[in-house]
């Protein structure tokens, strides 16, 4: 089953690791924030991407490998793209993380929704809130926001 309608995909002459990366990047944002502002699919892309540099893995490992993202948890059928311009903007923001260089997260390695309270979240320090995310990395003395 295809995660991304075939009329939503632009054309590209990226490399065809790059435009893997852009896709599994892209789906991320979109799953994880595409309603949230654009200062947070920034930060949610540079998560991912910050993972991905740790573990040592692409992005499209990273993204679904198990327990990373809870949008991989999703039945099939509800892992659908639907919204064209939402998908229009998870996909431009993919690109710009790609190309990198800002840090809207603050260094952060985690992130979850505020209306949840996972169990990893007390062993980090809270880097920003940005909508309904908070972000995390490790702690180096004190932390926080």
């Amino acid at each position: 089953m295809t995660l991304v309608n075939p009329a939503f995909r632009a054309r590209r002459s990226l490399e065809p690791m790059l435009d893997a990366a852009l896709i599994c990047l892209a789906l991320n944002v979109y799953f994880e924030a595409r309603s949230e502002p654009a200062e947070g699919q920034h930060a949610v892309a540079e998560v991912t991407l910050r993972r991905s540099r740790a573990r040592g893995d692409s992005v499209c490992e990273t993204v679904f490998a198990p327990s990373q993202f809870s949008w991989t948890l999703l039945p099939h059928e509800r892992r659908r793209v639907t919204d064209l311009q939402a998908w229009t903007r998870a996909e431009s923001v993919a690109r710009d993380a790609l190309r990198g260089s800002s840090d809207h997260a603050r260094g952060a390695t985690h992130f979850h929704a505020d209306y949840v309270e996972p169990p990893w979240a007390a062993a980090l320090c809270a880097t920003t809130r940005i909508g309904r995310h908070v972000f995390y990395r490790r702690c180096a003395g004190a932390g926080g926001f």
